[in-house]
């Protein structure tokens, strides 16, 4: 498969599964929208971070931190919000 082929599946993985709700999906959405550096990649994976933490699964919390701080970069102000959110 070439590369813009499958860049359009994981676009198509993405919006697929924008429309679950379940936690691991969600999770899977993240690390795929930060493969592909989209803007709402950080948002996202927070987003699953809190609920993970929420709900008390932890391992899925580290994963959604870790792809967050992909998606953040250098950016010191999203780094700071991770931060906060391992301590949790």
């Amino acid at each position: 498969m070439q590369p813009g082929g499958r860049r359009r599946l994981r676009e198509r993985y993405i919006a697929a599964l924008a429309s679950r709700d379940d936690i691991d999906s969600q999770l899977l959405r993240a690390g795929l929208l930060a493969s592909e550096r989209a803007p709402d990649a950080f948002e996202a994976a927070v987003r699953v971070a809190e609920r993970a933490l929420t709900l008390g699964a932890q391992r899925t919390a580290s994963s959604a931190i870790r792809t967050a701080e992909r998606a953040a970069g250098a950016d010191a102000e999203r780094l700071g919000r991770l931060e906060k959110l391992r301590r949790q």
